[in-house]
């Protein structure tokens, strides 16, 4: 991680002498390219959980996943179609048959299906932006 600011916010570190902007900024250590981290996001957001997966391909835990098969484990298809709908009723019932279905077969569930379930952010954090890279 790497920030910077001015030489007077330093000496006098008010907000009147911040520099808005400066960083952080991420170097990735596989590749050499460098991301600027928005200064609201690093501090509010799980910034590292949305790098990870926006820029290296990981797949974010989804607790709704894990409760329903959990469901599914200790009570069967129909208790965790009910759960289902419980958390998420926006799902109808062929809707949350498939998703259930999916995670029967070990699979992730349809990523529209997925979708559906999260709540939007009133305010979403602002996005992680690629400035340079890769390096190699």
């Amino acid at each position: 991680m790497v920030g910077w600011n001015s030489a007077k916010f330093n000496l006098n570190p008010t907000p009147e002498n911040f520099l808005i902007g400066c960083g952080p900024y991420l170097v990735d250590g596989e590749d050499g390219s460098i991301y600027q981290i928005p200064g609201e996001t690093f501090r509010e957001s799980d910034w590292k959980a949305m790098f990870l997966a926006e820029f290296k391909g990981h797949v974010l835990p989804d607790e709704l996943v894990d409760s329903t098969r959990l469901s599914l484990q200790t009570g069967g298809r129909v208790s965790a179609i009910r759960h289902l709908r419980e958390v998420a009723p926006i799902l109808n019932m062929a809707q949350a048959n498939r998703y259930v279905q999916a995670i029967q077969r070990g699979e992730r569930p349809p990523e529209e299906l997925v979708l559906l379930t999260r709540q939007s952010d009133s305010c979403p954090p602002l996005p992680i932006q690629r400035i340079t890279g890769p390096a190699i």
